[in-house]
């Protein structure tokens, strides 16, 4: 593993503070990511480190229950079968386009609602309910990712997903700016670690990264926190914070000094667009006054016109130049196959 001190103004030789900008989470104000964007326009790639930004140019599929994508899985089973096909995701509920419930009483003589649903192109009235678990036109569907609210025939039930094709490593975000992302580079990128998507946007602020092989690089998602981390018990992590939690030594509920694998952290900015975290693009979050990361989060999901999406998120301490303790955000992004 590294254990050498590196310097960010040698990793970052151009630097410079960008205008604010502001997060749904954050009222205060916060830097601008810069001008990469969705869209994929090429242009100055911000990295995330604290107040500064790089002017470097940069330019899948996960399942829980494999290991490394062949041979046998942790419970025996062998993982060269093809998986079981999902079952079909259901439609969600459309209210009608006029008012769409109304008041009621339920055979049990208990308030209720009656709501307005389409049907096969047609106005259906359900019966009075008392409570729901959902109401129609709740939910989210951004592709890869989503949850919905729909209609069984008897009840409103709830459906989410998060299909194969979305990646989840986390992302460091010092001044909690939008997250944005550069349309995929030429070089590819294992991001789940089995060879199975080898191209995705890429997010203007720097990865939260493990050299597990100790080779000095960072070269694919098996060394980021996500879907693509093998856990200790061979399955594969649903989401970044569950691959960061097996670093908690010590139970406290975070990542600190006090866990060894703490001191072997490192941010990596890919400045040159290989696709590979090289030593030079490599910086221990020490370097960085990285105090503590909390591994309890909240889930606000939000996306852009490409599927890109944050999810999970949390809060993570760092001293500033000035020696103050600030608060960042840390960040599961979703990122599909392009």
């Amino acid at each position: 593993m590294m254990t050498r001190t590196l310097s960010l103004a040698l990793l970052l030789p151009t630097l410079s503070l960008v205008a604010a900008g502001c997060d749904k989470d954050d009222a205060g104000p916060v830097a601008s990511a810069g001008d990469s964007a969705s869209d994929g326009e090429e242009g100055e790639e911000t990295e995330g480190f604290p107040g500064e930004s790089d002017t470097d140019t940069d330019g899948g599929e996960t399942d829980g229950g494999e290991t490394d994508g062949g041979g046998a899985t942790s419970d025996g089973t062998d993982d060269s079968q093809p998986d079981p096909k999902p079952q079909p995701k259901p439609d969600a509920a459309e209210p009608c386009a006029e008012e769409y419930s109304a008041e009621c009483t339920t055979e049990n003589g208990l308030d209720g609602d009656s709501y307005c649903i389409m049907v096969d192109g047609e106005e259906f009235w359900t019966e009075c309910m008392a409570t729901v678990e959902c109401w129609p036109g709740d939910g989210y569907d951004y592709g890869c990712m989503g949850e919905i609210c729909y209609w069984d025939g008897e009840n409103f039930k709830r459906h989410s997903w998060s299909e194969p094709d979305c990646n989840t490593p986390l992302v460091v975000n010092f001044e909690r700016e939008p997250l944005r992302f550069e349309a995929g580079a030429a070089a590819a990128f294992d991001i789940n670690g089995v060879g199975e998507c080898l191209s995705t946007d890429w997010p203007t602020l720097p990865w939260l990264a493990l050299d597990r092989d100790g080779n000095g690089v960072i070269d694919s998602g098996r060394e980021l926190f996500g879907s693509g981390t093998v856990l200790a018990s061979g399955d594969r992590a649903d989401h970044g914070f569950t691959a960061l939690r097996e670093l908690d030594a010590d139970g406290d509920g975070k990542i600190t000094a006090a866990d060894p694998a703490f001191a072997e952290l490192v941010l990596w900015s890919d400045l040159d667009g290989d696709r590979r975290g090289e030593l030079r693009e490599l910086v221990p979050v020490a370097e960085v006054d990285l105090v503590a990361i909390d591994l309890n989060y909240d889930r606000l999901v939000e996306c852009d016109d490409r599927g890109n999406c944050g999810a999970e998120r949390s809060a993570f301490e760092f001293r500033d130049a000035s020696g103050l303790v600030r608060s960042g955000e840390i960040v599961d992004v979703y990122l599909p196959c392009q």
